[in-house]
């Protein structure tokens, strides 16, 4: 059994409103009931692409292994979706990235590291406004019947990760997203949806920061507290991480773990 397993094993107990517990894994001889988890997962990466952006993005892709972990154990058919925080580009605002036919990664995905490593690595030359939560709801809605047909599948749990060095700059209040995403799942669903977040929080504390040497004088430095972000994954039970960490490989497997 893994390391990030060993660790992370006892929170699996709360990550679904299952009645049935099967026995997964038998740690040191003891039984570790978990509850039924989900049978299909929908995970949407919003990753932001402006110019500091570079060192985060080649960390980030760096996880994927870690990220399906837990998926890959439980036997999850998950699907893996990844589009920017850029809201002006024509080529953007929701869509997803990655050539046809490879925009979405599913276990049977040829090379499906390779492809997460490629589709993660988004550039640094979209917009230095970051929306977030509005790339997000274009990608699930706008974008659904089109561009990104097939990924959001209506039996399938949905997970939002956000990553950025920047806080959100959408317009809408985090208690009118947080109800817009769920919405997307129905209102006897609405717990079928979650956000974790990777950006601008004190690795001591946990709470949203500058971090990394960001200041006034060194803007492209580190990142900049991301309060809004932190509030939708309080409020939806996600991971709240800091991006200013120095690798992202047991972050991201806690992400996948929750998704």
């Amino acid at each position: 059994m893994s390391r990030l397993l060993s660790l992370l094993l006892p929170l699996a107990l709360v990550l679904s409103a299952c009645d049935e517990e099967v026995a997964l894994i038998q740690p040191l001889g003891v039984d570790v009931l978990f509850q039924n988890p989900p049978t299909q997962v929908d995970i949407l990466l919003v990753v932001d692409d402006s110019c500091s952006m570079q060192d985060e993005q080649d960390k980030l892709s760096e996880g994927f292994d870690a990220f399906v972990e837990f998926f890959d154990v439980a036997d999850v058919d998950y699907q893996i979706g990844v589009t920017t925080t850029d809201m002006q580009a024509p080529t953007a605002r929701g869509r997803l990235v990655g050539a046809q036919g490879q925009r979405i990664i599913r276990r049977e995905t040829p090379d499906a590291d390779e492809v997460f490593r490629t589709n993660v690595r988004v550039g640094i030359d979209g917009s230095p406004f970051e929306r977030g939560f509005d790339a997000a709801e274009a990608a699930l809605t706008d974008h659904i019947d089109g561009h990104n047909l097939g990924f959001l599948r209506d039996d399938a749990l949905l997970s939002i990760i956000f990553v950025s060095d920047e806080e959100d700059a959408s317009i809408s209040p985090v208690n009118t997203m947080v109800n817009q995403f769920r919405q997307l799942k129905g209102e006897r669903e609405r717990d079928a949806f979650n956000a974790s977040v990777l950006t601008g929080i004190d690795p001591e504390t946990g709470e949203p920061a500058d971090c990394g040497g960001r200041s006034p004088e060194t803007p492209n430095v580190g990142a900049s507290a991301g309060a809004r972000y932190h509030d939708l994954a309080l409020q939806t039970g996600g991971v709240a991480a800091s991006i200013c960490e120095d690798e992202f490989n047991d972050i991201v497997g806690r992400m996948g773990l929750a998704s």
